[in-house]
């Protein structure tokens, strides 16, 4: 059983400069290595053996859980940290998704949802605006994929989300939305597009920014179009 993770660090003599940051990644390291302590070794060992008898040894592998984590913002309001996930724990395939948190820049408290908008019911229908556009083979091909979208909204702890500076991001990984062979999929709601949406403090700020690309989609020659 193998487990990798990143943790995160202000450089060297920056922790006095930056305390609210500091806190939060204090406060992301704690959690970040925590899904390992939920497996005792015992458990393991026999959901293993369990593994083997029912495929033979010649199929088995170990089991993992592999993290990698990046900074997606950084500014005086709001720090957020990106996930990437994956982790295989036996059958037919492994597991993979996308998690974030997020937190106040200067107390490094995490940041819930409504501290971000004002409202769940706009947030949905902001969701399913975008999804509609972005996602219509799954919409198409996926029965049930609608609901379970709209349904997300109800509890508020279970949304999946991180910040970049220009927009919110909600992630549903395999299974939450559609089928595993669908994949994930990734809702950008633009801060511009929905400016009402969003509380004081989290809209786009000026100034130059770094962004690790995923399929980044932003208006680099203000011709109003977004550019690939």
């Amino acid at each position: 059983y193998r487990h990798q993770y990143d943790k995160l660090y202000l450089i060297e003599g920056t922790e006095s400069k930056y305390p609210g940051v500091k806190k939060a990644l204090d406060n992301y390291n704690k959690q970040t290595g925590a899904i390992s302590e939920e497996w005792d070794e015992s458990e393991l060992v026999e959901i293993a053996r369990e593994q083997k008898a029912n495929t033979g040894s010649e199929y088995f592998s170990n089991y993992y859980d592999e993290t990698n984590s990046y900074i997606s913002r950084l500014d005086e309001n709001v720090i957020s940290i990106v996930e990437d996930f994956s982790s295989y724990y036996g059958g037919a395939h492994g597991y993979y998704g996308l998690s974030g948190q997020s937190y106040d820049a200067k107390t490094g408290e995490e940041l819930s949802i409504l501290d971000v908008v004002s409202n769940l019911d706009d947030l949905r229908s902001a969701a399913q605006e975008i999804f509609s556009r972005d996602y219509p083979m799954i919409l198409e091909g996926e029965p049930g994929s609608e609901e379970a979208l709209s349904n997300s909204f109800d509890d508020e702890n279970g949304l999946v989300w991180s910040l970049g500076p220009t927009c919110l991001s909600l992630y549903y990984n395999p299974y939450t939305l559609a089928s595993y062979a669908a994949g994930m999929q990734q809702i950008d709601i633009r801060y511009t597009d929905y400016p009402k949406l969003f509380n004081k403090g989290i809209v786009e700020q000026e100034g130059d920014w770094a962004i690790k690309a995923r399929n980044l989609m932003e208006d680099i020659d203000n011709d109003g179009a977004l550019d690939y």
